[in-house]
């Protein structure tokens, strides 16, 4: 009893549980290891130097949207599905080909796309963030931050909504509960 509870002690203080993933199942790693978010901040740094004067990017966002915008979570019409568009479905002779792809932060934030600019949120260390990407190529225009960290054992840190376009302006809920019109 006493050996097997001690046992136990001591794997808890080797391992940590970094979040659960979509089967609700731990993810563990050793306390010693980086966690994602880590990595990610390290890594987003030079993204950062290199957008020092964000705040000055001015993004003209169409007023108009088109057919294939998504404007909000699962879309317009809340059926996660796109309207008025066609592809080829014969991936031997067209296969589909990947973009982009990078490392975008914590949470559980879907993407509004408007014509050629893609917007999300998430969690960057201390800040709640809404991020302006081009959809063509996956570049980092600009990201809006309020203080705000929001974190939950099953769920992780981060926002858990995605950002709506509505007259010609994307609007964010925070985790916490702030509403940004950007």
């Amino acid at each position: 009893g006493l050996v097997g509870m001690l046992a136990t002690v001591f794997q808890w203080t080797l391992i940590r549980n970094d979040n659960l993933n979509d089967d609700f199942e731990a993810e563990l790693a050793w306390r010693w290891s980086s966690t994602f978010e880590d990595v990610f901040l390290v890594e987003r740094i030079p993204t950062a130097a290199r957008n020092e004067d964000a705040a000055s990017v001015v993004v003209s966002v169409p007023i108009q949207t088109g057919s294939g915008d998504w404007l909000e979570f699962r879309c317009s019409v809340q059926d996660g599905q796109v309207h008025a568009v066609t592809f080829s479905t014969d991936w031997e002779n067209n296969p589909s080909r990947e973009l982009w792809r990078h490392r975008v932060g914590l949470g559980w934030s879907s993407f509004t796309v408007i014509g050629e600019y893609v917007f999300t949120q998430k969690q960057w260390g201390d800040d709640e963030v809404v991020v302006c990407y081009t959809a063509a190529t996956g570049d980092e225009l600009w990201g809006a931050a309020i203080r705000e960290r929001f974190e939950e054992m099953v769920g992780g840190p981060g926002p858990r909504a995605t950002p709506t376009f509505y007259e010609g302006r994307p609007y964010a809920l925070g985790a916490t509960g702030v509403l940004c019109g950007l």
